[in-house]
């Protein structure tokens, strides 16, 4: 009958292959990884919160738009156009400097 190797026989023997990492089993802390998702999610969730508040100003500037029945407006370098498709509106603000 063969002899059962300890831990420490085969730990100084070279040729035993290290056994592959099990499918259910977590990876090894990486913390630049851990640190770099942290930063993006956050990044990512304000930028989720700006466009639910941007969304909100821009139904409030359409209903402005109809409560003065316009669908453009030009005046001091703030231009706001209503398209027809989808009710997008466009707004661009030109710096008075620039002109």
């Amino acid at each position: 009958m063969a002899k059962r190797r300890t831990g420490k026989e085969a730990a100084a023997n070279d040729d035993t292959e290290k056994q592959e990492r099990l499918p259910e089993m977590q990876d090894p802390a990486i913390e630049e990884l851990e640190e770099a998702a942290r930063r993006y999610a956050k990044i990512r969730d304000r930028r989720q919160a700006l466009t639910d508040q941007e969304v909100d100003a821009k139904m409030a500037l359409g209903t402005i738009m109809k409560k003065h029945s316009k669908t453009s407006y030009h005046h001091a370098g703030v231009s706001i156009e209503i398209v027809p498709e989808g009710e997008k509106i466009k707004v661009r603000i030109k710096d008075p400097d620039d002109e």
